[in-house]
């Protein structure tokens, strides 16, 4: 089999005799216009939606008429599957957010969430995706899967969803968890925060917020946010457990605060390239509402400021936006360290407590 190909363009494989496309040629509509063939229009579509390899369109503007904004809202499609993540791509159309749109976003004042978002999914479970960002006016978020229940989902990859800082406006979330309870579970999950030309452009990829129950995410490398974290969990309760997942090269490698209670189990984990100055950190826990159980087994972690230790920030004083500073409620000793099953705390893992977010 023979092939020709174009310098700079991204081809991809679609297991057939005519075997290689050009990735980001052409695009099919699956958003509001919807389209004459194909899976069909997300915001109408119910049961399970299959799609094959290509790039989709899940809208063009932010078309939801009330604030917060969606590109496109799956609200009874109970599964969307792709043929891969590296065959289908879902996008909003580039440039194409109204000028009413962006004044949306252009209003907002320090501290305020921006709520914009390329797709806010219901009910659905999604897999073999890659949520692609398009080049836009204004900074919007990526997926949001809205007071899920339960779910299962992966493989999935974000790519590129560009912020500007580590709290709002500018935290823009590439996946966010909002109000869901009950039990999900998340396999071989990437975030990469680069665009498309490998530059770091995202904030915070990951964000779980005032959420209960059980999550739990099993392999996946969440890597390159320039501007926030991995991770953070926000204003939640329930279990967080993490199985062989990579934190690299983000500004912090994961962030808890606000949280009421609650657990989070790290089993083999990364941690590692950590940006954030001038108090670098592996783990950031923070709280003043709660007190969270934090649980590291084997972690891998590097050395970030000379001391060889895993390195906890918890911030002696600590409030979240509108709110006073007040001491941190969580407790240093809810935060142990193993290695081997014994428990090497004492020895391994740095607390650091004499700074403040302020």
């Amino acid at each position: 089999m023979s092939a020709s190909f174009t310098k700079g363009v991204l081809y991809i494989y679609d297991g057939t005799t005519t075997s290689w496309k050009a990735k980001g040629r052409t695009t099919t509509p699956i958003g509001p216009t919807g389209v004459a063939t194909g899976p069909g229009n997300l915001n109408t579509a119910t049961g399970a939606v299959t799609i094959g390899a290509g790039t989709y369109t899940m809208g063009t503007d932010y078309v939801q008429s009330a604030y917060p904004v969606y590109g496109c809202l799956a609200a009874s499609a109970t599964s969307i599957n792709g043929a891969g993540v590296l065959l289908t791509y879902m996008e909003i159309t580039a440039n194409s957010m109204s000028s009413g749109t962006q004044a949306k976003v252009t209003a907002l004042t320090s501290g305020q969430t921006n709520q914009l978002k390329d797709l806010r999914v219901d009910q659905a479970n999604l897999s073999n995706l890659t949520f692609h960002a398009t080049q836009q006016q204004q900074l919007r978020n990526g997926v949001e899967i809205y007071q899920r229940s339960s779910g299962t989902h992966g493989p999935l990859r974000f790519k590129g969803f560009v912020g500007s800082a580590s709290a709002p406006p500018g935290e823009i979330f590439d996946l966010s968890l909002f109000r869901c309870s009950g039990t999900s579970t998340w396999n071989n999950i990437e975030f990469d925060g680069t665009d498309d030309t490998g530059t770091p452009v995202s904030a915070t990829m990951l964000g779980i917020n005032s959420c209960t129950g059980t999550h739990t995410f099993n392999g996946g490398d969440w890597h390159d946010s320039k501007w926030g974290y991995a991770c953070s969990i926000w204003d939640s309760t329930g279990a967080y457990v993490f199985n062989s997942v990579k934190f690299r090269n983000n500004l912090i490698p994961f962030n808890m605060e606000a949280n009421r209670s609650g657990s989070a189990t790290f089993n083999g984990c990364t941690f590692t390239g950590a940006k954030g100055t001038p108090h670098p950190a592996h783990l950031i826990v923070d709280s003043d509402l709660g007190s969270m159980t934090v649980t590291l087994n084997d972690p891998v972690w590097d050395n970030i400021d000379g001391s060889g230790l895993f390195v906890v920030c918890i911030h002696g004083k600590y409030g979240g936006a509108g709110r006073p500073a007040i001491t941190n409620t969580q407790l240093a000793s809810d935060i142990k360290l193993f290695q081997g099953g014994q428990d090497v705390t004492a020895s391994k893992l740095k607390i650091v407590t004499t700074v403040s977010n302020y």
